[in-house]
């Protein structure tokens, strides 16, 4: 794991000699002509303003460092691209094996490309380039071929050096963040197989730097580009309200297409068109649909079992709308009615839901809704059977960044997830919703779809007119 660094000190100032990253490149590297089509291939969500004052936040607190953001690298499964959430989220480009350097002395942004040929324009589509045009679009100062770069680096920080000051260089230490994908649990996964010789990209990263360049000085960006992810924009959770909707209505037709002797797969396929057909551009992650048993395995993918009358089912789905999930669970009873035992547990569940979500404003803890959420529990003598957690934060990732122990502030989007799961009796019920703070307490993002035991009745009674009668 990198450590961070402590707080840089002014070591490039011009009166000691030194140069800013981005004054030395347009020093040693030639300018490149426009382009007529250069800003085809970037079609960002929000204003190049939005991601340019991102960008000028971030940099204020490297000071006089230089980050290096990894953009996503190509795929190979011809499975639609989706970019590095840091790297998205600070330029809004899509351009495959991009590199982004910010440079905290001079305040400047350069952009690194791959040289893409006439025949990778037709087969994969156009891609943002050099040039003007290019620059004016994305509000970068300045856009450059990806061959580049190693010269780039290495020049800048001899220059540093050479004047007796460090470079100080911030990458990030978490692997590449994949679409669906969970830092931690992807930290954690990648610590297990330490035989097999794999380094991450970032890993590899820092090697390539102290092999080149040894008295670089390298520490991790974590802490400042995920504490900005952690609170949301207005733009960002417009973003997310489309999300919502979108999932909260998949959700609804979920239970209205239930019924005894249908598959897992038909339902989830259901939840799937409806929120593609309303605008999502994927699944946040593949859809759980999970009946009877198969509640009890909490991510549940295979979707493949005939549901039966007298079990439960839940769908734990979100819609990615403009890179950003929202997360909504429902559970209901396939044959149409609780059995008394199951609703007794679902009342359980929907008091902590409640009650937790109603703690929702500033100020508030993830420590302090799970205080709530256990105490229903174990009013309810549930207690040993309930998730000992309540949630987690959502925006670009599922699972998203940021510190989970900190107070809320408006703009955190938290998802509250109370969960009594009771193997031994095939019983598993979750209810879940992402819910926006507000400046004063909170809004339901996913509150679309029902969940008091009747209205589910109701909903389920409606039918699907996507099955036949």
């Amino acid at each position: 794991m990198l450590g961070a660094l402590s707080r840089p000190t002014k070591i490039l100032s011009t009166k000691a000699g030194f140069l800013p990253l981005a004054l030395l490149l347009s020093l040693v590297l030639p300018s490149v002509p426009s382009s007529a089509s250069a800003i085809e291939g970037y079609d960002p969500p929000f204003p190049m303003e939005e991601y340019k004052e991102r960008r000028d936040r971030f940099m204020e607190q490297i000071e006089d460092g230089t980050a290096i953001i990894l953009g996503a690298q190509p795929r190979a499964d011809y499975l639609r691209f989706r970019q590095n959430n840091n790297f998205y989220y600070l330029t809004g480009l899509e351009t495959p094996n991009s590199v982004l350097l910010l440079d905290g002395t001079s305040g400047r942004s350069t952009l690194y490309v791959p040289r893409f040929s006439e025949r990778d324009l037709r087969v994969e589509g156009p891609q943002v380039q050099p040039g003007e045009d290019a620059v004016e679009a994305t509000g970068l100062d300045s856009i450059r071929y990806l061959d580049d770069l190693t010269t780039s680096l290495i020049a800048s920080t001899a220059f540093r050096q050479m004047g007796g000051g460090t470079s100080k260089i911030y990458i990030s230490s978490f692997p590449e963040e994949i679409p669906a994908g969970d830092n931690a649990f992807m930290s954690f996964m990648a610590a297990q197989v330490p035989w097999d010789g794999a380094m991450t990209r970032e890993a590899t990263l820092v090697r390539w730097l102290r092999d080149r360049v040894p008295l670089v000085e390298v520490g991790s960006y974590d802490a400042i580009i995920h504490e900005m992810r952690r609170v949301k924009s207005a733009r960002e959770i417009e973003s997310m309200r489309r999300s919502g909707k979108l999932s909260a209505e998949a959700v609804m037709e979920a239970i209205r297409g239930t019924r005894p002797g249908r598959f897992e797969y038909e339902i989830s396929a259901l939840a799937e068109f409806v929120m593609k057909r309303g605008g999502a551009a994927r699944l946040a992650w593949d859809n759980i649909v999970a009946s009877g048993p198969n509640g009890n395995v909490w991510h549940y993918f295979k979707n493949d079992r005939k549901m039966e009358n007298g079990d439960l089912v839940l769908a734990d789905i979100g819609a990615e709308f403009d890179y950003y999930s929202t997360d909504i669970t429902r559970s209901w009873p396939v044959g149409g009615r609780f059995t008394e035992e199951q609703k007794k547990i679902y009342d359980c569940v929907l008091e902590a839901h409640e009650k937790t979500i109603a703690a929702v404003k500033p100020g508030v803890t993830s420590a302090d809704l799970n205080a709530i959420a256990q105490r229903v529990f174990e009013e309810h003598g549930f207690k040993e059977h309930a998730a000992h957690g309540i949630g987690h934060l959502i925006g670009l990732s599922p699972h998203d960044v940021g510190s989970r122990s900190a107070e809320f502030v408006p703009g955190v989007v938290f998802n509250v997830e109370p969960i009594i799961d009771i193997p031994e009796k095939g019983l598993h019920i979750r209810l879940e919703d992402s819910v926006l703070v507000t400046e004063d307490g909170h809004e339901v993002l996913t509150g679309d779809a029902p969940i008091d035991i009747e209205s589910i009745y109701a909903l389920y009674d409606e039918g699907s007119r996507h099955f036949e009668p």
